[in-house]
């Protein structure tokens, strides 16, 4: 890319006037993986709209990234643009996205003292008929009861993600927020009782037009073993498919997650690319 080309290249915000022009480009049937690798930003375009967005153009080349107050990253486009450009919120705390747009848009910040950065994978579901023949545990939604084991197990996952040491009260805090804004919204569902439950999963993408992406899956750690989160996965994709039938579950998992992968390929998941988090304190 040219000396002119990068004084030129710049990212702006997303105005409604792009709204089209995005959704072409982040599900492009040209992309080999189209919706499947852009579900989160359609879902959020989709959600909360178009003011979380910071765009770029160059002749055919396109750049898009997630740059919310909550100092999330999700960049996504031509890796010569991201490499130019770099991210349009300095002070991002989370960023995920496929390794190539995370490499070229963060690129030195990812080697920063401090940054945790996690190999990753994007799996879809590929084939669904495993998840009739998994018992079901009673899964059922989240309530508001629930919410101060939610966040303890998020915590459990945050940790075992490796996204740091135990976050601390004000850590909880945020969790329980995050859970709570879950329950109401009827995508947090969960195994155990009202009150104690011993597992959760979440629908961060629930969208009749895109798909459903599943995060957030964590079981308390005496359960393990069990087969609880098989069950629970296997439920909330049965779920989906009545609810989005015919349109595509994705998720991603830490790539050392040797077990949950498995799980994951059990239940009817395929790996479709590699991904990067990367997580800044």
């Amino acid at each position: 890319m040219s000396a002119a080309v990068r004084r030129r290249v710049r990212w702006r915000r997303a105005s409604d006037d792009d709204r089209d022009w995005l959704v072409e480009n982040l599900a492009a049937d040209g992309d080999v993986h189209g919706t499947l690798r852009h579900l989160g930003p359609l879902g959020m375009l989709e959600g909360t709209g178009i003011r979380d967005f910071r765009i770029m153009r160059q002749d055919t080349a396109w750049a898009a990234c997630i740059a919310n107050e909550q100092h999330l990253c999700v960049p996504c486009g031509d890796p010569g643009l991201l490499a130019v450009a770099g991210a349009p919120n300095r002070r991002w705390r989370l960023a995920v996205s496929d390794r190539a747009a995370m490499s070229a848009c963060l690129g030195d910040d990812l080697e920063r003292p401090g940054v945790i950065v996690h190999d990753q994978v994007l799996m879809a579901l590929a084939d669904d008929s495993a998840v009739s023949s998994v018992p079901d545990l009673d899964v059922r939604l989240a309530e508001a009861a629930d919410l101060d084991a939610l966040a303890q197990l998020a915590v459990v996952l945050h940790v075992d993600d490796g996204f740091g040491p135990h976050p601390g009260r004000a850590g909880v805090a945020g969790y329980r927020d995050r859970m709570a804004a879950m329950v109401a919204a009827e995508r947090l569902f969960v195994v155990g009782p009202v009150g104690a439950p011993i597992a959760k999963a979440q629908l961060s993408v629930a969208s009749n037009r895109w798909g459903t992406q599943l995060a957030g899956i964590v079981v308390r750690a005496t359960e393990r073993g069990r087969g609880v989160a098989q069950a629970l996965v296997s439920e909330v994709v049965r779920r989906s498919l009545e609810e989005r039938p015919d349109r595509p579950i994705t998720l991603h998992v830490r790539r050392a997650n040797a077990r949950a992968i498995a799980m994951y390929e059990r239940v009817g998941f395929r790996e479709i690319d590699d991904w990067l988090l990367a997580v800044r304190p």
